[in-house]
């Protein structure tokens, strides 16, 4: 009986061991550079923004231009720039006199290369769409316990090169306030103008510290 025991957790333990590998290696990580649109739900703010955004991991910097509540009475336009490389952020806001706010990023507040995070769970390949309007995509989770923010977390990327589709982080099953999801589409590799990095010449001085503000689909 004593053997049988054994022989069963030894069983599980490899088991275990051999879903982490998967887990290890079917993470993946996105293209250094890509640009492309998604649409993010902030529950907090009750708002919906649509998001051109500029990726560029090699200079550890993302560039946004976001319309909040877009298409609807009262939308705003705001460029944002995101130098995590000189632990600088840049608000700017689209109307006539093109204002800018210049914020330092906190030294906690790290670049996120973007793809599934580190200690993320491989869940599942999926395929989306049918027939010849398909592909193939991989989703993986954070549990509340292993989310920094102890939210829950689940991501869908393409199985070919790791393109981002979607993202879930909720506060919890029951209070969706604070969450946000972000749908990602037409997403080119490359960067095609560098410029959006350049911030305004009136965004030379220092107005205060970036905060929540940071907390988007940039952070996990």
């Amino acid at each position: 009986m004593a053997a049988s025991s054994s022989a069963f957790y030894v069983l599980l333990l490899l088991i275990a061991l051999q879903h982490d590998t998967n887990a290890q290696v079917l993470r993946c990580s996105t293209p250094k550079e890509w640009e492309g649109r998604a649409i993010v739900y902030n529950f907090m703010s009750n708002q919906r923004s649509t998001v051109m955004v500029h990726y560029d991991a090699n200079n550890l910097r993302v560039a946004e231009l976001d319309i909040v509540n877009a298409g609807m009475p009262g939308q705003k336009f705001y460029e944002r720039i995101l130098d995590y490389k000189e632990k600088v952020s840049y608000t700017i806001t689209k109307s006539a006199n093109r204002s800018c706010i210049k914020r330092a990023i906190p030294p906690q507040a790290t670049f996120r290369a973007f793809g599934p995070p580190a200690n993320s769970v491989f869940l599942q390949q999926i395929e989306i769409g049918s027939y010849e309007e398909n592909f193939y995509a991989n989703e993986y989770s954070l549990s509340p316990t292993q989310h920094p923010n102890q939210y829950v977390y689940l991501g869908t990327f393409t199985s070919n090169k790791c393109i981002p589709v979607y993202e879930i982080n909720d506060r919890n099953a029951s209070d969706i306030r604070g969450s946000t999801h972000a749908q990602y589409y037409d997403i080119t590799l490359g960067i095609s103008n560098p410029n959006v990095f350049i911030p305004p010449k009136n965004c030379e001085d220092l107005t205060g510290v970036e905060g929540v503000s940071l907390e988007n689909m940039f952070k996990i």
